[in-house]
């Protein structure tokens, strides 16, 4: 009898330990768990700043965009500018040339005048009328002579402040098109900065769902180990007490989280979907047949649960190879 006790009391020590160490590897599970959830929302948040900073880098392109088009603008008013003031130019010189005809012809008439009065002069009497008609003929060409002599000086400053215009205008031009150039440049700068700034997030994207694909193999792994625990009865919990498909953990994000957000373009990730419904079927079979005391039908489930819970951890591989294989090759357009 007593050999039977200590035989008995050295079982129920060889559980005790094995349910210490049950319940020390669930806590591990638990904080490896915590582990990567922090992972995954740390991810999550810098994926949320590089966004940002994309954003803010595109408006700044955009920006500049929008700067380098006024430039180009003003860089074509300058020119047509430029275009105006030499044409005004070529006018202020043909206005000089007719200027210095008309001033060479006023001499010539004011020469005829005069000889006109000497000769008159020559006429006495008879040449009275013609000597007054050649006098104001004189007179005429006088202030024809004074005339041009003003119109000739108005068109020198002309002359002078066009050509300072032109000097403006050609290097108003340069400035505008040097600015232009340095615009173009800043513009190329910032399109290749936001480029890289796309790969990072792409990056991002893909490292935050490896660093979830984890999580939700250890929340997967976590549940199955608490549902064994239930069948040794070392734990506590219901049919009714697991979740559907859609609202755990792995459901929020595929349903309205970032895994739709981001991934749900891939093929790979509508695979996720079967495997994991099933897995929250088998689970919740499971603990309903035990609890109508149908161990068969009980274990016949937990063999689905095993065979899901592979199904979803193969199909978050493939999601993540997918993933991956979209950032090598927008890496290699880049």
């Amino acid at each position: 009898m007593e050999t039977e006790n200590a035989q008995l009391r050295e079982e129920l020590a060889a559980l005790r330990s094995k349910a210490e160490r049950m319940a020390s590897f669930n806590q591990s599970l638990k904080a490896l768990q915590g582990g990567y959830a922090r992972l995954a929302n740390m991810l999550g948040g810098e994926r949320g700043f590089i966004e940002e900073v994309s954003s803010t880098t595109q408006q700044s392109s955009q920006q500049v965009l929008h700067g380098l088009q006024a430039h180009n603008e003003l860089l074509g008013y300058a020119r047509q500018a430029e275009d105006h003031i030499d044409g005004l130019k070529s006018q202020t010189e043909q206005i000089g040339n007719i200027v210095s005809l008309i001033s060479g012809i006023a001499q010539q008439t004011n020469l005829l005048a005069l000889n006109a009065a000497i000769e008159a002069a020559r006429a006495y009497e008879q040449g009275r009328g013609f000597a007054v008609v050649a006098d104001e003929v004189r007179k005429l060409a006088e202030r024809t002579s004074q005339a041009t002599a003003d119109i000739e000086h108005l068109v020198e400053g002309i002359g002078v402040k066009t050509d300072v215009a032109s000097r403006a205008a050609h290097q108003l031009g340069t400035l505008v098109g040097e600015s232009a150039t340095q615009g173009r440049e800043a513009a190329d700068s910032l399109q290749r900065m936001l480029n890289q700034l796309i790969r990072l997030e792409q990056v991002l994207e893909t490292a935050s769902l490896i660093g979830f694909a984890e999580l939700a193999k250890i929340d997967h792994n976590t549940f199955k180990f608490e549902l064994y625990r239930v069948f040794l009865g070392l734990a506590e919990k219901r049919s009714q007490d697991v979740n559907d498909h859609q609202h755990c953990r792995l459901g929020k994000w595929f349903y309205e989280g970032d895994g739709k957000q981001y991934f749900s373009h891939l093929v790979s990730y509508r695979d996720l979907e079967p495997p994991h419904a099933a897995f929250h079927q088998a689970a919740r079979e499971a603990l309903l047949q035990k609890e109508q005391h149908n161990q068969a039908a009980a274990e016949q489930a937990l063999d689905v649960v095993e065979s899901t819970s592979l199904g979803v951890i193969d199909a978050f591989d493939h999601l993540s190879q997918s993933a991956l294989a979209q950032v090598a090759k927008a890496s290699g357009k880049a």
